[in-house]
């Protein structure tokens, strides 16, 4: 009886064995360019302010979009490049409550993997304002960017910005 079951066991095992077939994954393509994604003229479609205090406390009512309650019409950044396509230059406009630098340069924290977006004032070696990335820049897409404003080492708000590409 035992001869059997090594024999079954070993069918098992070659059928296992010879159903293994190698998968064919097609092409990923080119690498996106991540400043390619970012340069250009952007505008608001939405503002969500997030409490962070409530969030890391568990509390259900967290996030209020806050589109509506400031003047987000007119409301944009900018990014460029320069010649090489690395990062260059930003600017921030508009009415709305701004907290971040309204213009100098800028770049990504790694430019294969962008966590995040670093802003330097003009002749600053330290970024003086940062915005995560909540979505890799890439064309065709919005941008989310995320601020947030500390008390200390605590987060207590943040702005998710979503960013619709203007068309020139």
């Amino acid at each position: 009886m035992t001869t059997y079951k090594y024999i079954g066991i070993c069918l098992l095992l070659w059928w296992g064995v010879s159903a293994c077939q190698p998968d064919d994954f097609p092409a990923i393509g080119d690498k996106v360019n991540k400043i390619e994604g970012i340069e250009g003229d952007w505008s608001v479609q939405s503002v969500k302010q997030i409490d962070e205090i409530a969030l890391n406390d568990g509390a259900l009512n967290y996030e209020m979009d806050i589109t509506d309650l400031f003047d987000f019409d007119d409301y944009h950044i900018s990014f460029t490049s320069d010649d090489e396509g690395n990062p260059a230059t930003f600017e921030v406009k508009g009415k709305a409550p701004n907290y971040v630098d309204t213009e100098g340069t800028w770049q990504f924290d790694n430019v294969e993997f962008p966590t995040k977006v670093m802003l330097f004032t003009d002749g600053a070696t330290e970024a003086t304002s940062v915005f995560y990335l909540n979505r890799v820049p890439s064309k065709g897409f919005n941008l989310e960017l995320k601020f947030q404003r500390f008390e200390g080492d605590i987060p207590i708000l943040s702005y998710v910005y979503t960013f619709t590409k203007v068309q020139p």
